[in-house]
């Protein structure tokens, strides 16, 4: 009866007391959980913004790489520009060149037309070819003042620098080679200026 009794009191004490006891400790458990979870949050947010920082080194790294290419392209096309704008230059420095030279040998042909004359009993005519050939002189003279010089007779027929306007039979002599200029060549800084007319061997 007693222990009965005593079973019974205890059982009543264990229903009131546990729930007692057992709030402050989940109260406990529960705080615990709040607190990793606020410890993890800025563990989370440090690395989520590590990964955003990475990223945008990332890009920018990617950016200065495009920008150097697109730098490097543009010098490339400049230096490009550049020659070609040389060349353009030089070229129509060139052809205007042409253009002034040319007018004036065909007029140091005509006094060399003239004074191929030599047999001249004239008295006067031959005071007229010797003024003649002192500006034929000096023509020349200005013409090599501006590296415009008369080319050297060629044995043989070379395309680059001859035109072959005739062609004539000649067993003793090479074929190509030239027997008569018809017309001087000149060039102008080395280079051709005015191709020679020629009559060459067939």
């Amino acid at each position: 009866m007693k222990r009965s009794l005593l079973s019974r009191i205890t059982h009543l004490v264990y229903n009131i007391a546990v729930p007692y006891i057992s709030f402050p400790l989940q109260k406990v458990f529960i705080m615990n959980r709040v607190e990793d979870q606020n410890q993890s949050q800025p563990e989370e947010t440090a690395q989520n913004d590590t990964q955003e920082e990475l990223s945008k080194l990332a890009s920018c790294q990617q950016e200065l790489i495009d920008m150097k290419a697109k730098y490097a392209r543009l010098g490339a096309d400049f230096e490009n520009f550049k020659k070609r704008l040389e060349k353009d230059q030089t070229t129509a420095y060139g052809q205007m060149q042409k253009s002034f030279f040319l007018p004036l040998l065909e007029i140091v042909d005509s006094f060399d037309l003239a004074l191929s004359e030599t047999n001249v009993s004239d008295k006067s005519i031959a005071a007229h070819l010797a003024g003649f050939s002192l500006i034929r002189r000096n023509l020349q003279k200005m013409l090599e003042k501006f590296h415009v010089t008369e080319m050297k007779n060629e044995k043989i027929f070379d395309p680059n620098l001859h035109e072959a306007v005739m062609s004539v039979q000649a067993p003793e002599k090479e074929s190509g080679e030239i027997v008569n200029v018809l017309q001087k060549g000149y060039l102008l800084n080395g280079q051709l200026l005015r191709a020679a007319k020629v009559t060459i061997v067939a």
